[in-house]
């Protein structure tokens, strides 16, 4: 099965890279609406990972997208989602819908590749 992106037109939108994967194709621009990183919760995850919300709202079956500082990229995707946060820039995010977050039992989707349009 081929992988299918859950992606913003003009925006940052997170790719899915494991074969088999699926996701939801949007096409809308969109700003970060909300971010917070959470620390570290022993049994559920290990790590202070971030989550964000979108302002265009839900994308497909994501409500919202998290990473994780163990991410391939981490730094980068996070540095890009902070930067466009504090300059009100559209992001395009390219996320697998498959891996969710268990901080939540919201429909959060895991980031794999965060753009600047």
């Amino acid at each position: 099965m081929t992988p299918r992106l859950v992606g913003l037109c003009c925006c940052a939108v997170l790719s899915a890279v494991s074969s088999g994967a699926s996701a939801t194709e949007v096409f809308n621009a969109s700003t970060i609406n909300y971010m917070d990183t959470y620390q570290s919760n022993p049994g559920t995850w290990t790590a202070p990972d971030t989550i964000f919300l979108l302002t265009s709202g839900s994308v497909g079956s994501c409500v919202g997208f998290w990473l994780s500082p163990s991410d391939p990229g981490y730094q980068a995707n996070f540095a890009t989602l902070l930067a466009a946060k504090l300059a009100e820039r559209a992001i395009k995010v390219y996320a697998l819908d498959t891996v969710l977050w268990g901080g939540s039992t919201d429909h959060y989707c895991r980031v794999d590749m965060i753009r600047l349009p």
